[in-house]
């Protein structure tokens, strides 16, 4: 980037041109009126043509060959010769062919938008953080009142600015969570055309292979990560309320077993740490072996199954076979 410094006209101060990054500042300069006669030239910047930071270096695929790969995979002709062979093997071999070279297509198109990103995102927090800040520092070490007031008033106006620009600062956030989504998106259905492609063409003709890469293309979209996540989201929420229901159904229980455990892992133990980190064990040992009579132990702990009771389960059995387990030791 190059800035537009000041100083004082007629007394050999000039505009100096101050090197600063990669960026161009375009600028214009205003004259402010001084008391004494004088003038100064107020630096009135407009951020343009900033080059942007990306987060991933260049890649040569896009600028080398991806024009290459789309005039010959795809078009209304890129499946004739496919369309006109009668050999199975062929076919196979055709097949095989147009549908890697449209997934290399779609790679490099998705590494290009990807970059696009990154940069775009940059670009937007660089620039108004960089304005603000040339500003207040030409208000601080500037003589006149008068530009002093106006810088400031100006870096006033860019803070201001930023203001909006970091609600777009939320999405620049997104970017990498969104971008792992698209990827994962976008692995779900290479898997369902490399699983297809190791058929036979009778079995997976290039017109479903076709269907899937249109599936692959519409997968590294901004709109289908957003909906996978709200997804995993929205299952999440399911899934936390169902257990947080379940749980509200629980209750107290004073019974043998419970009381039993209860004094095993009570802090007036000298070994309730270690009773405790044992029963947890024990806990979830059990709980892997998926009984259909002991989802209960599923998200519970030593403190809960020593004293909880609900319909699912038969706690009091189940706290038995703790108690009786030679590994534990319960006394």
């Amino acid at each position: 980037m190059t800035l537009v410094g000041m100083g004082k006209m007629g007394t050999g101060g000039g505009v100096r041109m101050i090197p600063l990054g990669t960026c161009r500042v375009a600028s214009t300069a205003r004259r402010v009126l001084q008391p004494g006669g004088g003038f100064f030239l107020a630096a009135l910047l407009a951020l343009g043509g900033c080059a942007s930071i990306n987060g991933y270096p260049d890649d040569p695929e896009v600028k080398t060959t991806l024009a290459a790969l789309q005039k010959a995979y795809f078009g209304p002709t890129a499946d004739d010769n496919y369309s006109t062979l009668k050999d199975v093997g062929g076919r196979k071999a055709e097949r095989d062919r147009i549908v890697l070279g449209r997934i290399k297509a779609y790679d490099a198109e998705f590494s290009a938008f990807q970059r696009a990103l990154t940069s775009q995102g940059n670009s937007l927090m660089v620039g108004s953080d960089l304005a603000a800040l040339v500003f207040s520092g030409f208000g601080a070490t500037t003589g006149s009142a008068a530009t002093k007031s106006a810088l400031a008033a100006a870096s006033g106006g860019v803070i201001s600015a930023q203001g909006v620009v970091s609600k777009d600062a939320y999405y620049t956030k997104t970017i990498p969570a969104l971008v792992t989504q698209m990827e994962a998106n976008r692995d779900k259905i290479k898997l369902v055309i490399f699983t297809g492609l190791k058929q036979a063409d009778a079995e997976y003709p290039l017109l479903r292979a076709e269907s899937d890469l249109a599936d692959l293309n519409d997968a590294g979209s901004l709109n289908n990560a957003v909906s996978s996540i709200t997804q995993q989201a929205t299952n999440a929420k399911i899934t936390a309320q169902a257990e947080t229901a379940e749980v509200q159904t629980m209750s107290l229980v004073h019974t043998a077993t419970s009381d039993q455990l209860t004094a095993w892992i009570a802090p007036s133990n000298p070994a309730s740490k270690t009773n405790g980190a044992a029963l947890d064990g024990w806990i979830t040992k059990e709980a892997a072996l998926n009984k259909p009579d002991e989802a209960c132990l599923k998200n519970t702990n030593a403190q809960l199954f020593a004293r909880l009771t609900d319909t699912r389960c038969d706690w009091d059995a189940i706290r038995g076979e703790a108690i009786a387990d030679p590994s534990l030791g319960v006394k």
